[in-house]
């Protein structure tokens, strides 16, 4: 069975009505994934489990797995120990950002603070230690903010971003094959950035956009 007849099969409309007033979707309050009664009858079940390369930060694996409807696929599946990143703010609303060159984009990009999880780290410890060695700055207050899975469909990557104020200049000290400058950006500015597309970084979008979103409703209630 095609994959287009699978997915009509599953209860997906087969031509979009004249008028998008007419959507066949049900209006709903939003609900968590696999906490809806529906759900269940969307996973996979996944069978053999093969390593396929195994580097340095990430590893593949190619998974045998059998669709709701029966039938077989393999998916090929990035394995990640998963990352943090920070969005820290200063008392005048700026935010350190990174200036870093990246390989596979031949690019520098520019980044909030960031870094993988070592084996067993807690992902707050790990946000403290990739902010002061990029950036020098510590944090007396450090919260979460947002969790972000960039490539759900291939990786089961999560960073956790969060959120620091009272920021206190103790010296940077970057691992020796990090190459970076900082920036101390405008809040304002680096939201018009990722709007206008000149930040791509999924990290960084999502924690900008959280941390604006939040101080704008803090600032809303104290008034």
């Amino acid at each position: 069975m095609a994959a287009e007849e699978r997915g009509a099969s599953a209860g997906l409309p087969h031509a979009m009505p004249s008028s998008f007033a007419e959507s066949p979707w049900p209006a709903r309050p939003f609900t968590p994934g696999d906490a809806d009664a529906r759900d269940a009858a969307l996973h996979e079940q996944i069978g053999a489990d093969e390593p396929v390369w195994r580097g340095g930060v990430i590893d593949v694996h190619n998974l045998s797995v059998t669709l709701p409807d029966g039938a077989a696929e393999h998916r090929d599946v990035v394995r990640h120990p998963g990352g943090v990143a920070v969005v820290a703010v200063t008392p005048g609303g700026q935010v350190p950002v990174v200036r870093q060159y990246r390989t596979p984009f031949d690019a520098v990009t520019v980044e909030i603070p960031a870094g993988k999880l070592d084996p067993g780290e807690e992902p707050a410890v790990a946000a403290r230690r990739e902010l002061r060695e990029e950036t020098g700055f510590v944090a007396d207050e450090l919260v979460p903010l947002v969790s972000v899975a960039p490539s759900p469909g291939y990786s089961d990557e999560v960073v956790h971003v969060y959120l620091a104020h009272g920021l206190r200049f103790v010296g940077a000290s970057p691992d020796a094959d990090e190459f970076l400058n900082v920036d101390m950006v405008d809040m304002s500015e680096l939201v018009a950035a990722v709007l206008d597309g000149s930040i791509t970084d999924a990290k960084t979008v999502a924690g900008i956009l959280a941390a604006h979103a939040r101080e704008a409703a803090l600032h809303r209630r104290s008034k």
